[in-house]
C-alpha cells in the first residue's frame, strides 16, 4: 500500500515500471520528497506535492500549473511515444516523467538553484540509475545545461515541452 503522499493520479504509472527496484526508488523518493538529503538549506517544510502550483514560462506567457496534472500529461505522452517505438526504455522514462519536477516544491533552493540541478543531486543521494539522471538532467532539451544524449533523454524533452505547452 502506497502512502498518501504518493499522488493518486501517478499509481498508474509507477505500477507500469516493471524494474521493481526502480519503482521502489520512485515510490520512496516521491513519498520522501519534503525530505531533502540537506535539510539545513531550507527554512520551512514544502508543501506536498499534491497541492503545489509552479509557475512556469511557455514561449512569452507565464503560465501556473499543478505538478501532479503536469506529471499526467507527460506519462501520457510517454506512454504514447512507447507503444509508436517500442525500443524506448519505458521503465526510464516513467520513472524520469514521475520524478523530473519534484524539486519545484522548493521554491526557496530553486530561486538559487534550478530545479533539475537539485532533483538530480537528491536522486544521485539516493541511488538512481545514471539514465534517469541524465534524463531528468537535460530535461530541458538543447537549451539547458545538459543537452539530451540518448534517445530517451531526447524524446522526454521533447514530450515534456510539448506536455507544458498543452497546459497554457
Amino acid at each position: 500500500m502506497m502512502p498518501q503522499s504518493f499522488p493518486q493520479e501517478w499509481m498508474p504509472y509507477l505500477s507500469a515500471i516493471s524494474d521493481t527496484s526502480l519503482r521502489q526508488k520512485v515510490a520512496l523518493y516521491v513519498t520522501n520528497s519534503q525530505k531533502l538529503s540537506r535539510p539545513d538549506l531550507v527554512s520551512k517544510t514544502p508543501n506536498p506535492v499534491s497541492e503545489h502550483k509552479s509557475k512556469f514560462y511557455a514561449g512569452s506567457k507565464v503560465v501556473s500549473r499543478g505538478l501532479v496534472a503536469h506529471v499526467v500529461n507527460v506519462c501520457e505522452l510517454l506512454l504514447w511515444a512507447c507503444k509508436k517505438e517500442p525500443s524506448l526504455k519505458q521503465d526510464v522514462l516513467l520513472a524520469s516523467a514521475l520524478v523530473h519536477d519534484i524539486a519545484h516544491i522548493y521554491d526557496e533552493l530553486v530561486s538559487l538553484l534550478d530545479h533539475s540541478f537539485l532533483g538530480v543531486c537528491e536522486l544521485y543521494a539516493q541511488g538512481f540509475p545514471l539514465e534517469v539522471l541524465h534524463v531528468v538532467a537535460s530535461h530541458f532539451g538543447t537549451s539547458g545545461p545538459t543537452p539530451p544524449m540518448t534517445r530517451e533523454a531526447v524524446v522526454f524533452a521533447m514530450l515534456d515541452a510539448v506536455a507544458a505547452n498543452m497546459e497554457c
